[in-house]
């Protein structure tokens, strides 16, 4: 019941994170603004009304509205979500040994290729040129054939499967599959690391897997499917529990990530098209160019 517990705090706090900036000065303007308001008021009203009063910006208080609104939302639904998951995980479903591994299994199968569908073959098949092998999009909507369009456009049935898929994915089975992790790979982790050190990396590593599960969730598919398929099979007998495989790879993946992105960068501002040749001093100058390429593919790969 307390891991229970635990895990049901964990999803709320992960939910609640993943809708908060991470610089938390707005936060701490809002309750500044809370204590100080009855000491604002007493002077207002010392001050009286017939002084002339400066212009205020409203920027501040409409944001200052918004993270109300915001807070009483997460509020209500942290709550909501705490006794389901609760609910939901001091039943047997996760720890059952007539369904496990296969559980385990399923779930991440299934993330899988939810994720791969979603993120993958529904926006190329929405595209202009679909893998660059069509001329046409293979699910276009109404109006698209239409050289003016009078009305606004209608959405369609893909687009709602879509939202729907999004929904779906990103509150129900990333946080199931990422409990089922922990539940399965907490007692070989406190075993293996001892009864202090065993609970703080199951907190660090869930928290973080949830996390970043409700806050990027187009990235989840290919991280659960590679550590899955690359600890069951390639290196078995290198795998640490499925949290702490995915908590490092998450981490390799979105460097590998940015380091494309930078190379993407870099190789069409060195392009040779990109190159001024409008005299020979030009033609003379872009060789001393090649240095400085290679000092950007250098920082691209140090950082």
């Amino acid at each position: 019941v307390p891991f229970s517990i635990l895990c049901g705090l964990m999803v709320t706090i992960a939910y609640h994170l993943s809708r908060s900036a991470s610089d938390p000065g707005m936060l701490w303007v809002l309750l500044k603004g809370l204590v100080v308001r009855a000491g604002d008021q007493k002077d207002k009203d010392k001050t009286g009304s017939s002084e002339t009063q400066e212009l205020i910006d409203p920027l501040p208080g409409k944001l200052k509205n918004c993270l109300k609104q915001r807070l009483q939302s997460d509020a209500i639904v942290c709550i909501v979500v705490t006794i389901l998951v609760f609910a939901v995980h001091v039943s047997t479903a996760f720890t059952s040994l007539s369904l496990q591994p296969v559980l385990s299994d399923v779930l991440y199968l299934i993330a899988a290729s939810v994720g791969f569908i979603v993120h993958y073959i529904i926006p190329q098949t929405r595209k202009e040129m679909p893998w660059l092998c069509c001329s046409h999009p293979l699910l276009r909507s109404k109006e698209w054939m239409y050289f003016e369009v009078k009305e606004a456009p209608k959405v369609i049935w893909v687009e709602r499967l879509y939202l729907g898929l999004r929904f779906f994915e990103r509150n129900v089975i990333c946080p199931v599959v990422f409990l089922c992790a922990t539940t399965t790979s907490a007692p070989a982790i406190v075993c293996k690391f001892g009864n202090y050190v065993g609970p703080l990396i199951v907190l660090v590593c869930s928290l973080k897997m949830l996390r970043f599960a409700f806050s990027d969730t187009p990235r989840q598919y290919p991280i659960i499917a590679f550590t899955y398929f690359f600890f069951k099979y390639d290196f078995r007998w290198s795998s640490e529990t499925f949290l702490i495989d995915y908590f490092f790879m998450s981490i390799l993946f979105c460097k590998f990530c940015d380091f494309m992105l930078k190379l993407n960068f870099i190789i069409t501002y060195i392009a040779p098209w990109q190159i001024t040749w409008g005299s020979a001093f030009h033609a003379f100058a872009q060789p001393f160019s090649v240095p400085h390429s290679a000092m950007l593919f250098l920082q691209a790969i140090v950082s």
